[in-house]
């Protein structure tokens, strides 16, 4: 029988030696890990060297800074792959906090929010310098349709603060210690600008003592103490700022400048570079590592030059440093941070699609699209003038208010679904009509205007608000479709038959008005008339030719070659103003297309010159009606047989 040793039962069974075992295994592997990172962070160093060393020639030794910012440029390109292995990625919630300015990276404080839906600090926007090339942060970067920077557009035009969400903010009782920290935050920063930089210190000392390392202010109070001349105090700040966001180059810029001011040029020419990774397209970031640049290769250094000395300036790549605990002032609850009374829309429910004017308004988007076309493009609430926002928000430049959707459904997630269930019934969405086996479909919109055809060219002009409206709801489904239906002056509405026509392509105008040009489709009659937000709509039931007999087919063929014929002889003969009109009208001349017996609408062609024969309107309203292409192609003759009679 086998026994097992004591100290086999030991090793197994008691609970403090396999917790010591754990430990010092996972000390070796930190060792591991550290000699692997010292390793990398000393290979890059090492490149750093040479490369500067490569530029030691006297032909760039003759550059001047501004000659440089290209060389620069290229060194972060080069350096980038490296220094993107050990950057942190913003993996975290604090990180990717909707509630986070995506510019200084702290929670927001007086919220704008720009066309692209996205909210930044105010004063981050009005610091942004006009020569940058920053967009949005959150915005994706290979994202489509942006007519240029919305921080740059959202700065050019005076985008005034979110009004929904600074409110929320101040009634919030979670985000108080925030505004009292950011008050005296600002007020050190006016100190500092009118150069009173001792009680600059002192608001910044007071504003830590609340927030404690907040890295917006340690930034501010390196700065300062770099003009008061206190270099180690303001190296000992920029280096915690790193620790705090080794995302934010910021921290970075803030760092090299002290080190320059020291005299310490390589080591600030590293921490502009490291700085200049995160957007090496920067002009000013170009133009400060140039001046860095130019020092290396010009003046005599005052720090000793080795990879050790070099490798200590490297920021520590440990991912431990993101997951920090989110401070108590930016743990923002429900009970106490919104209500649902304020996601409400002043003209409906809870918000759908929120977007936010530059007046700071929040609204639905398509509340404010109907509002603003009854009030000649001003703002419902505050009547100021949206005559740029306007056509951006129609073509669907302006994205949903990222904040206040995401607070919807994080908060409010039963009514945002009550909400969208309602959007989805309250928006049509028409069924393909190019099947062939439909028959009837509900809830179409009518547009009153003129007499369509099918495959006839149709472009209208749409300038009432309710037909913009609906142009803009037939856009958005999948089918782009919708009727039109000639006047009847007899029983005042519009006509039982009428075509569907597809929307090819929309053009807006400034003031919201659409240029539309469309195509027709499938032949209707109508069998019930509704109203929905002011356009007609209706019950349709799709009109079709009747079947061909296999005996009558031949000649069917026939007649439509013999009609063509007829009808191209008829338009060959024109004079020249009258055949110039119509060629106009018409693009190019049909071919003479084929049909089958099982034909919905027979040849294209016939419906195309029935646009164009001289032709009673009631007569085309007969052949549009009628279900038989005999007739219609008889109708085609004598049209024409009567136009050569009279001339």
């Amino acid at each position: 029988m086998f026994v097992r040793q004591p100290s086999e039962l030991f090793k197994i069974y008691h609970p403090r030696t396999n917790r010591r075992r754990s430990k010092r295994k996972t000390l070796r592997s930190n060792k591991q890990q550290t000699k692997i990172k010292t390793s990398g962070k000393e290979c890059f160093i090492r490149n750093f060297l040479q490369r500067i060393k490569d530029l030691e020639r006297p032909i760039t030794l003759a550059y001047n800074e501004n000659q440089l910012e290209d060389i620069c440029q290229q060194i972060v390109l080069q350096m980038q792959p490296f220094i993107r292995q050990y950057q942190i990625l913003p993996s975290s919630d604090t990180e990717l906090c909707i509630f986070l300015c995506g510019i200084c990276q702290y929670l927001l404080y007086e919220p704008i929010t720009l066309y692209c839906g996205h909210t930044y600090c105010e004063r981050c926007i009005k610091n942004e310098s006009d020569n940058t090339v920053r967009g949005c942060q959150r915005c994706s970067p290979d994202i489509i349709g942006q007519i240029q920077s919305p921080i740059q557009l959202g700065k050019k035009a005076s985008y005034s603060k979110n009004i929904l969400l600074n409110e929320i903010f101040e009634k919030s009782t979670s985000s108080q210690i925030h505004r009292r920290c950011m008050t005296l935050y600002y007020r050190g920063l006016q100190e500092y600008d009118i150069h009173n930089n001792n009680i600059a210190v002192q608001y910044f000392n007071s504003a830590l003592d609340i927030c404690e390392n907040n890295h917006l202010i340690l930034n501010s109070r390196s700065q300062v103490y770099l003009a008061l001349n206190r270099f180690d105090e303001s190296l000992l700040d920029a280096e915690n700022v790193i620790k705090l966001k080794p995302n934010w180059p910021n921290g970075y810029w803030r760092k090299s400048e002290v080190l320059f001011e020291m005299k310490r040029y390589t080591s600030a020419l590293l921490s502009s570079l490291l700085a200049l990774t995160f957007e090496p397209d920067d002009v000013i970031g170009k133009q400060i590592m140039a001046r860095h640049l130019y020092a290396v290769l010009h003046e005599s250094p005052s720090e000793d030059i080795n990879v050790s000395a070099l490798s200590s300036e490297l920021p520590l790549f440990e991912r431990q440093l993101v997951h920090q605990q989110q401070p108590k002032h930016l743990q923002l609850k429900q009970e106490s941070f919104v209500k649902i009374d304020e996601t409400r829309c002043v003209y409906s429910s809870m918000f759908w699609f929120p977007v936010t004017t530059p007046c700071g308004h929040v609204f639905c988007r398509e509340c404010l699209i109907r509002s603003v076309d009854n009030t000649m493009a001003k703002c419902p609430m505050c009547k100021k003038s949206l005559i740029d926002f306007f056509p951006m928000l129609i073509q669907s430049h302006v994205n949903k208010t990222e904040i206040i959707d995401r607070m919807i459904k994080t908060y409010f997630p039963d009514d945002f679904i009550e909400r969208r269930e309602q959007h989805q019934k309250g928006s049509s969405s028409l069924i393909n009509v190019t099947d062939n086996n439909l028959t009837t479909i509900s809830d179409v919109p009518i547009f009153v205007c003129v007499l369509a055809l099918p495959n006839c060219i149709c472009p209208l002009h749409i300038f009432e608000p309710r037909y913009r409206l609906m142009m803009r709801r037939c856009v958005e489904t999948e089918s782009r479709s919708f009727g039109m239906c000639k006047y009847d002056e007899v029983t005042e509405t519009f006509a039982d038959y009428g075509t569907l026509l597809y929307i090819r392509g929309i053009m807006y105008t400034e003031d919201g008005r659409s240029i539309v040009d469309t195509i027709g489709q499938r032949r209707f009659r109508v069998l019930s008339r509704e109203m929905k937000d002011g356009y007609n709509t209706a019950h349709i039931k799709l009109v079709r030719d009747n079947f061909i007999e296999e005996h009558e087919y031949n000649d069917l063929v026939q007649l439509n070659t013999a009609t063509y014929d007829k009808v191209r002889h008829w338009y060959d003969n024109l004079d020249e103003y009258r055949k110039s009109l119509l060629y106009y009208q018409l693009q190019e001349y049909p071919v003479c297309d084929n049909f089958t017996i099982e034909s919905v609408d027979g040849p294209r062609w016939h419906w195309i010159m029935l646009s164009i024969v001289p032709i009673e309107p009631l007569l085309q309203y007969i052949a549009l009606a009628s279900e038989s292409l005999r007739i219609r192609l008889q109708m085609l003759n004598d049209a024409v047989t009567f136009s050569q009679q009279q001339h």
